[in-house]
């Protein structure tokens, strides 16, 4: 999801939202995301200002929030596949 979504950003200039939302899902999907999504409002910030990276991190944030709140119910009735996913997953 982390490469689709800089593909996009690199070959689609106008509406960022797209590339917001697939930032916001795979940021939903694993932490390791952030830290792309990081270089990514970097990216926006030089190629189209300020103004345009400060919206498109904010509209993959509520993404990403839109989505972890819209799952927490399932995540919190399964606490042992999160810590699975999240934690040995990473470490193993």
């Amino acid at each position: 999801m982390t490469c689709l979504a800089l593909a996009l950003l690199i070959r689609v200039r106008a509406g960022l939202w797209q590339q917001a939302a697939v930032f916001g899902v795979a940021c939903a999907m694993k932490y390791t995301a952030w830290p792309a999504l990081a270089v990514a409002v970097v990216m926006v910030a030089r190629r189209d200002g300020a103004r345009a990276a400060v919206r498109f991190g904010g509209m993959a944030l509520g993404a990403a929030i839109a989505l972890a709140v819209t799952l927490a119910p399932a995540a919190l009735a399964h606490p042992a596949v999160i810590f699975q996913n999240t934690i040995a997953y990473p470490l193993a």
